[in-house]
Order: C-alpha cells, then sequence, then structure tokens
C-alpha cells in the first residue's frame, strides 16, 4: 500500500486499488467481484467503525451495521 492510498478513506481506497474511475463505479456489477476482493484484503482494524459504516451505506444500503468493524467488512462481503 503506497502513502496515498494509506491516507485515503475506505471507499476513495477501494476505487483507487479497483480501478474505478468514479467512486459511483463502486456499486456497478462490473466491479463488484474486485470490490468484494479489496474488501476481503483490507484487516478490519485498518479502518475505524465509522468508515466500514459508511461504506456498508454506499455499497450495499446497510446503514445501521451493528457494533465491530469485523461484522459490519463481513456483512459488506456477504451482500456483494
Amino acid at each position: 500500500m503506497n502513502n496515498k492510498t494509506a491516507n485515503a478513506g475506505l471507499l476513495c481506497r477501494l476505487a483507487d486499488q479497483s480501478g474505478c474511475s468514479y467512486l459511483s463505479d463502486l456499486r456497478t456489477e462490473i466491479y463488484r467481484a474486485e470490490v468484494r476482493r479489496q474488501i476481503r484484503d483490507i484487516p478490519a482494524n485498518e479502518y475505524p467503525l465509522e468508515e466500514w459504516r459508511e461504506a456498508a451505506a454506499y455499497l450495499v444500503g446497510e446503514k445501521n451495521g451493528c457494533g465491530r468493524a469485523d461484522k459490519v467488512k463481513q456483512a459488506i462481503i456477504d451482500t456483494l
């Protein structure tokens, strides 16, 4: 991971590493498998719970999520 990626928010990191031109591309079918793979590779503790919740809301429409980053991460993977 380069410094640019390390300082990026979770959604920006996913877009960058998945090769998306726009953040909204993350929600398209074309990038779904790659986004799922990227999420699997990111340790849950690398981002705060709120970032995982934001990603869940954006990617899969899950707004509440549970109180643990690893559970929110898994919910995203399961839904994608």
